[in-house]
């Protein structure tokens, strides 16, 4: 029986999420973190309500989040200066070291997987996975200030990571 396109997506998004893991065990982050970080990262000053909002989740659960990655060292909560009222999100020397290490995870894992291609093969691979996704609205990682992946699984049923 033939192998369906489904099935490498999902072997390659399952040994996408491996290596994150992996990565991210090292910097003592846990992979429910890692979009609030990315977020954080490139948006400095950012609210937790702006953060919520782009991220598609629920206040509550970003709290936590945010109360986590403070408690770890990575993040800091400031009044704004601008609007006493307002706190702001900052990363930590600890969370930049983090966010620059992140950033890259995505760029090393494609590298290692397409290794034993050529580049044009990369790029035939990538201009094909784009055709065969006619119709489906473009999914943008949270580098890209898009959304998380689980909130793109659950709006189009499907399991697509960047």
């Amino acid at each position: 029986m033939e192998r369906t396109l489904a099935f490498y997506i999902n072997m390659l998004r399952a040994d996408f999420i491996a290596f994150c893991n992996e990565r991210l065990k090292q910097l003592e982050l846990s992979q429910g973190l890692l979009y609030f970080l990315l977020h954080v990262g490139r948006n400095p000053g950012c609210s937790a309500g702006e953060m919520a909002q782009s991220l598609k989740a629920d206040s509550g659960h970003t709290t936590r989040s945010i109360e986590k990655l403070v408690k770890q060292g990575f993040m800091t909560r400031q009044r704004s200066e601008q609007d006493k009222r307002a706190v702001e999100l900052h990363l930590t020397e600890k969370g930049e070291a983090a966010y620059q290490q992140i950033r890259g995870l995505f760029t090393e894992w494609e590298q290692q997987r397409t290794q034993h291609m050529t580049q044009e093969e990369t790029q035939d691979l990538k201009r094909l996975l784009q055709k065969a996704m006619g119709g489906v609205k473009p999914y943008r990682s949270p580098l890209e200030g898009g959304e998380k992946p689980e909130d793109w699984k659950q709006k189009y049923n499907t399991t697509l990571v960047d």
